[in-house]
């Protein structure tokens, strides 16, 4: 049993990774699709929900990217240890990519309406998704560093 501990590990961070951004990525879209969706007859709302579930959707294609590399990793040199690092990768990526991608959609979301009242705060809205891209790239290159690391 200790000598495969490691490998039952992997469906574990794999289906965490996965689940948690996933959700965060689902959820900001969703918050973005359906709040945009109050304000229809402003083409530019429309728009602008466009940019910001692209930049919502990117969360999930860096937690497949991880996933992607991660089981790659796995082979009979293995180590429980490996795998737990790689856990702590998988774990950071998917708790941040789910706040990340709820905070897009929560931001989308209240500055829509903004927007509507003042066309120029679009680039204090794409400022506040700017910011949490770049979260998620540096969440990204962290658990990428964890995984090539160990």
């Amino acid at each position: 049993m200790n000598e495969i501990i490691q490998y039952l590990i992997g469906p574990i961070r794999i289906s965490f990774l996965l689940s948690l951004s996933a959700y965060g990525s689902c959820d900001g879209m969703a918050n973005c699709g359906a709040s945009s969706t109050l304000y229809s007859d402003k083409p530019m709302i429309v728009t602008y929900s466009y940019v910001s579930m692209i930049m919502v959707s990117t969360v999930f294609f860096y937690a497949f990217i991880i996933g992607i590399i991660v089981m790659n990793k796995i082979d009979n040199n293995y180590t429980f240890i490996k795998s737990i690092w790689d856990l702590i990768a998988c774990l950071l990526f998917g708790c941040i990519g789910l706040v990340g991608g709820k905070s897009m959609g929560l931001v989308s979301k209240l500055c829509f309406r903004r927007i509507v009242q003042k066309p120029e705060f679009f680039i204090s809205f794409l400022f506040s998704l700017a910011s949490l891209e770049v979260t998620l790239i540096l969440a990204f290159l962290i658990s990428l560093l964890i995984i090539y690391k160990h």
